[in-house]
């Protein structure tokens, strides 16, 4: 998915991309400053592993914060990300929830639009965000990642002790994986899943922090 559709010609004003480029540094820098509630431990082997929990739990919501800084500047907004099946959007806020974004995506195609962004089309969100900030920034890779899984194109795969993943490469970035806390279900199930992400790839660095999981009862949410 390489060839990217632009819904209009007109290059981003600089104030445009100013504005996504926060945006997504503070979608970094958000996630790494919520930590989620602490709850009795489970012992390890009555924790469900994150393939099946992802397999039974195929909708969901996390929410956080993130920052990202290019080495001359930086910026810091809260992220939601909503997944349904292979469909997701990630909505983005700054400046107390004044300028938004949000990013939807799927296998075949990729929309961005935002409180000052006229709509963007693409084949895949590595583009728009590319188009719009000039960072390959790992969306996709990064959904993997937030179920504490490697994505396909992952190398240099570093496990604890207890079999989580913490560190990995891909595609030039660094990226730690740490923070690992007991997520639940309503019917008292839990899986361990990472809070806390590090992306550098120089100049680039971003930083996630994540403090709450929903578990979706349908592909809406509702």
């Amino acid at each position: 998915m390489k060839a990217k559709l632009r819904c209009f010609r007109r290059p981003l004003s600089i104030v445009q991309r100013v504005g996504l480029s926060l945006l997504w540094m503070g979608l970094v820098l958000g996630f790494l400053a919520a930590c989620a509630t602490p709850r009795e431990w489970v012992p390890p082997q009555d924790l469900v592993e994150p393939e099946q929990w992802f397999a039974e739990h195929p909708s969901w919501r996390v929410q956080g914060r993130m920052a990202l800084s290019d080495g001359q500047s930086g910026g810091q907004m809260s992220i939601g990300w909503r997944q349904a099946g292979e469909s997701a959007t990630i909505d983005l806020r700054a400046g107390l929830g004044r300028q938004w974004w949000r990013l939807s995506f799927d296998e075949t195609k990729a929309s961005l639009e935002g409180s000052e962004q006229e709509a963007l089309l693409a084949t895949e969100p590595e583009a728009l965000v590319y188009e719009a900030t000039g960072w390959p920034i790992p969306i996709e890779a990064f959904g993997q990642w937030v179920k504490g899984l490697p994505s396909a194109r992952d190398e240099a795969l570093v496990f604890d002790e207890a079999g989580r993943l913490v560190s990995l490469v891909y595609e030039g970035w660094d990226v730690q994986l740490s923070g690992y806390e007991l997520a639940w279900s309503e019917e008292g199930q839990a899986v361990e899943l990472p809070s806390r992400f590090e992306f550098r790839k120089s100049p680039l660095r971003l930083r996630v922090a994540l403090n709450r999981w929903d578990w979706l009862k349908s592909e809406s949410g509702e």
